[in-house]
């Protein structure tokens, strides 16, 4: 264990998915930079979209993705739109994903590339800068809170709704759409850098740990063991700075996704509840009753306007 009054923050090879070191927003805002010199230049689309995922290739919680590349080349194999297949993907071309989509690089021969990703989450936005070389992967991993505001929010829908839609307009269309989801993002990270409090670090890192993890078994226990401190100090500290015990912060962060994933009828009830975390769907309705005086299935019917499932 390590003392919560040093300075260096324990970074975790990872049990769940770790988001590393959060930056300031005038970093990520050198990374936007790229990639909108990437996509005023950029030569060739690709476009990953599929609703079934292969089996460990799922991408939960994503909403949109957009992968700007800026040197070398990558093979990288993918549903590109709904057919999986490989693809030789090279410096100044741009791998944009809807719902459902995913990928996975092949490490063939010595091909090395650089890249940006742009990850929009329900919970989060991530800027993943990428390297590879011949002998394996550098890989710096950048966050940026919160999540996408309303009017990102609506841009994002309607990059899903270009990229499912197979025409010869398609291009045209999702350059222009990328651009207005890149300029709000900055409005965003201008807003956020002027309004968030500062917290200690040490929250901050278990914070970024829970909100790309409460999808898996996670609690304050789990937390710390993570950033490897003491339960009982993290416990007390993160109380102290937001005002909220962890336990509901987590429930929170979960009935927001169980919200925001009621609007889509294509998804049954118990699929929501293992995305937001509950191994059984009659606590998770339990659970949200509880909070909203409603199940998850009259929420939908008041706020989704969609029929039943």
């Amino acid at each position: 264990m390590v003392n919560l009054s040093e300075k260096k923050i324990f970074i975790p090879r990872r049990r769940g998915e770790w988001p590393g070191e959060p930056v300031a927003g005038e970093i990520m805002l050198e990374g936007l930079a790229k990639c909108e010199k990437i996509l005023a230049a950029g030569e060739r689309f690709h476009y990953l979209f599929d609703n079934d995922c292969p089996s460990g290739r799922e991408r939960r919680g994503y909403i949109l993705r957009m992968i700007f590349f800026i040197e070398g080349s990558c093979r990288m194999t993918a549903a590109y739109d709904r057919r999986a297949g490989e693809r030789l993907i090279h410096a100044d071309e741009i791998a944009v994903g809807g719902r459902g989509n995913w990928n996975a690089p092949v490490y063939a021969g010595n091909l090395k590339y650089e890249n940006y990703s742009v990850i929009f989450m329900h919970n989060l936005i991530r800027l993943v800068h990428s390297y590879w070389d011949e002998n394996g992967a550098k890989r710096t991993v950048y966050c940026h809170y919160p999540a996408p505001g309303e009017c990102l929010q609506k841009l994002l829908e309607c990059a899903n709704d270009v990229i499912a839609d197979i025409n010869n307009a398609r291009s045209k269309r999702i350059r222009l759409l990328l651009s207005a989801i890149l300029e709000q993002f900055k409005i965003d990270i201008a807003g956020v850098e002027e309004s968030t409090p500062e917290l200690p670090a040490i929250v901050e890192q278990a914070i970024h740990y829970i909100d790309l993890n409460y999808d898996m078994f996670v609690n304050c226990s789990t937390v710390a063991e993570a950033l490897r401190v003491n339960r009982t100090q993290l416990s007390e500290i993160f109380h102290n700075s937001t005002g909220r015990n962890m336990k509901d912060y987590i429930l929170d962060l979960r009935m927001e996704k169980a919200c925001w994933l009621l609007l889509y009828p294509d998804l049954k009830i118990n699929q929501i509840a293992r995305e937001c975390g509950f191994a059984d769907a009659g606590y998770f309705i339990k659970v949200f009753r509880k909070k909203y005086q409603k199940t998850p299935l009259e929420y939908r019917m008041v706020y989704g306007a969609f029929d039943s499932i």
